[in-house]
């Protein structure tokens, strides 16, 4: 990660205090570690990669008001939720990952960052029961499934955002808002559902 990299999620997204800088550095080294061995992102062109998904995390941080709890839905690396996490410290993450490989790495990036009120779900989807303000996914399947299961994660009036590379794959959002990223081609787009039931 470099200087214009930070400079440019100055620029175009969010200030960045040092604490702040320090702690994405941190974790991107920690990514740059473990990426052989858990397969987190990209093995080829694997700094890029890495700088793009903190780069649309962080677009997060300039979309959502304040909240108390998020949840990062199929969290992988964990970019939604770490990012997040340490761009706004008093958030209450929960990260979702039900492979074991990579909850354990989430598990062990949360130890190295010092997180508090970050926890680690190795679970299904379906098995969840809490009650967050915002749901994030970016998975590309399971979309629909995710929309019914809401009530499972979600508080009442609170939203899923769903990461796409295009609208009509939003299915049928409450909302959408498109970015632009300086790692992708076209526009991207936050496809939001708002959950309307209480469990």
């Amino acid at each position: 990660m470099n200087e214009d990299f930070l400079e440019s999620l100055q620029k175009n997204l969010t200030p960045l205090d040092e604490e702040r800088k320090t702690r994405l550095i941190d974790y991107y080294k920690i990514l740059l570690r473990f990426n052989k061995v858990v397969h987190l992102t990209s093995k080829t062109e694997t700094d890029l990669a890495i700088m793009r998904n903190i780069y649309d995390a962080a677009v997060l941080h300039v979309f959502l008001p304040e909240i108390e709890e998020l949840v990062d839905l199929g969290a992988g690396a964990g970019f939604a939720g770490v990012v997040m996490k340490i761009l706004r410290p008093d958030l209450r993450v929960f990260l979702v990952e039900r492979n074991v490989k990579k909850s354990s790495f989430l598990s062990l990036a949360i130890k190295e960052l010092k997180m508090e009120e970050a926890i680690v779900l190795t679970k299904d989807w379906a098995d969840l029961k809490l009650s967050a303000d915002v749901g994030v996914s970016k998975a590309s399947c399971g979309l629909e499934n995710l929309v019914v299961l809401m009530p499972n994660f979600l508080k009442e009036d609170g939203i899923l955002v769903h990461y796409s590379t295009s609208q009509k794959k939003c299915l049928r959002p409450d909302n959408f808002y498109q970015y632009y990223s300086p790692y992708a081609k076209k526009p991207q787009y936050l496809c939001v559902f708002r959950n309307r039931e209480s469990q």
